[in-house]
């Protein structure tokens, strides 16, 4: 379990650091396993790129509240944020998700 949240850490390390990208809607249905051991991220559908100013996040009305930081579906905020907050808490939840089998 250890392995495949690391794994999906430097995926998100690529797309935010290599890519300056956000997914914006990473959740377990957007994690594909291959041969059973290796992960890929899916589900590119809400990417956003972050080129002329990296600290504004755009809005996306369909986000998956499980999965989305509290603060990202208030809509007066979501436009000033860091815009990598919301993969950062996804991947937090996809772990507990992953350790206890349920969400918080």
């Amino acid at each position: 379990m250890v392995d495949f949240l690391l794994q999906i850490a430097l995926g998100l390390n690529h797309l935010h650091c290599d890519q300056h990208i956000t997914h914006r809607d990473l959740k377990p249905t957007n994690i594909l396993v291959y041969e059973g051991k290796v992960l890929k991220i899916d589900g590119y559908g809400g990417v956003k790129k972050h080129a002329e100013d990296p600290h504004v996040v755009s809005k996306k009305k369909d986000l998956n509240s499980f999965y989305t930081a509290p603060e990202v579906l208030n809509q007066d905020v979501r436009e000033v944020l860091a815009p990598y907050i919301q993969d950062i808490y996804s991947l937090g939840m996809i772990a507990c998700d992953m350790m206890a089998k349920e969400l918080p």
